[in-house]
């Protein structure tokens, strides 16, 4: 098969696929940042259910961006598109936001704690 009839065969929709991650990603990120909000006011058991949520998020997230890159493990040939890297971003500093908000939850408990 030729790179073209590959090119032909991919089904792959960029623009759905990157509002998708957009999407799950945009509601993890909020519910990582909420997360924080509410470990500084000691409310953490509520805290850590927004980050499972947020983990819930990002995984659906993840899934979709996994089948673009399954799509090229295949051999096709993918087209470049700026909306798809605008969603990768938007997947990493999600990804970062995540972490970030489970050390602040740590820290705010850790100095809750103390007082």
């Amino acid at each position: 098969m030729s790179i073209k009839e590959k090119e032909k065969s991919s089904n792959i929709d960029f623009e759905k696929i990157s509002l998708e991650i957009i999407s799950s990603a945009g509601k993890a990120k909020s519910l990582a940042i909420e997360a924080i909000t509410l470990a500084k006011e000691a409310q953490f058991e509520t805290a850590l259910k927004m980050i499972d949520e947020a983990n819930d998020n990002i995984t659906k997230a993840l899934q979709s961006h996994m089948s673009v890159i399954v799509e090229e493990g295949k051999g096709y040939q993918l087209p470049f598109s700026v909306l798809f890297m605008h969603s990768e971003d938007h997947l990493l500093t999600t990804q970062m936001m995540i972490e970030i908000s489970k050390e602040f939850i740590n820290l705010y408990q850790f100095i809750n704690r103390k007082k």
